[in-house]
């Protein structure tokens, strides 16, 4: 990653574009959907901000670094793809994270925040429960394809390109700090989502997709972990919508893992980083020495 040139010129340049690019092709979007009168279809508005989010985060992962006359592939993967065996690794990272993110998900309960902000964050949450259990109630398999595509193929690409492969490796270089450079993203990744209730889960999880692209550096690994997350939702909502499961959805929102479980899950991950912070000891260590 060190011959990429990351300086606050391209940082600045990077921003500007993200951000109109989310404008406008959010707007747009919301405009099509005003003029054919989908503005209250489920399926229409996913479908919306699911090309919006394939424009605007995806596309400029794509294209920023293009524009930067880098070389795609070697933006970002620094290194090759390991063994499949590591991709079996990050498969039971996803399962063994779950119920540490159900714990995370308790804590900020028990935070006050202000009533306008509390009644913004629950209308927005609501809203984009609703949402998803809409468009993933009911349909057959090329339904359930379409749905995985929606919640777990584009947002897995487009937020790991640009949070991970784009926002970490300048916040890294800005505090030469790797740690605090994936803490930071990690945090932006978890605001980005407008979710009070699961600010720290996503915080969490957002830090161990940073540790394994840093890591690995392949962006392909923390595509793969953020789209096995998104992909085990998806799957369980649209079970419990065609009765293949015996649990509603409401009670899959609501279900807890018991309280040794989400500890233990918490222990694993917590030894998982320093697993990955060792990996990170080394790779400095390498660096100063060469």
């Amino acid at each position: 990653m060190n011959e990429i040139k990351t300086d606050w010129k391209g940082f600045f340049t990077f921003l500007a574009i993200f951000l109109l690019a989310v404008l406008i092709f959010n707007f747009f979007m919301s405009y099509i959907l005003l003029i054919t009168h989908q503005i209250n279809n489920p399926n229409a508005i996913m479908l919306a901000n699911t090309i919006a989010h394939l424009l605007s985060f995806t596309g400029v992962g794509i294209a920023f670094p293009l524009l930067q006359k880098y070389n795609l592939s070697k933006y970002y993967q620094n290194n090759p793809l390991k063994s499949f065996s590591f991709f079996i690794l990050t498969f039971f990272v996803v399962i063994l994270i779950q119920p540490s993110l159900s714990l995370l998900t308790k804590l900020p309960g028990y935070i006050s925040l202000p009533p306008n902000l509390e009644n913004y964050f629950n209308q927005y949450e609501g809203i984009v429960n609703e949402l998803l259990k809409s468009t993933l109630a009911g349909g057959g398999i090329g339904y359930l394809l379409l749905n995985i595509i929606y919640i777990a193929v584009v947002p897995a690409i487009g937020e790991e390109l640009i949070f991970r492969g784009i926002i970490q490796r300048y916040l890294i270089n800005f505090t030469k700090n790797a740690w605090l450079g994936i803490i930071i993203t990690g945090l932006i990744f978890s605001l980005f989502h407008l979710s009070w209730n699961t600010i720290l889960a996503i915080w969490f999880f957002g830090i161990i997709l940073g540790l394994v692209y840093y890591t690995t550096g392949n962006i392909w690994y923390s595509i793969f972990i953020h789209f096995l997350n998104n992909l085990m939702a998806a799957l369980s909502y649209w079970l419990a919508s065609n009765e293949l499961i015996p649990y509603t959805i409401e009670e899959i929102d609501s279900a807890n893992f018991p309280i040794w479980a989400e500890i233990l899950s918490l222990i694993l991950m917590i030894l998982f980083i320093v697993f990955l912070l060792k990996n990170i000891k080394n790779k400095r260590e390498i660096s100063i020495n060469q």
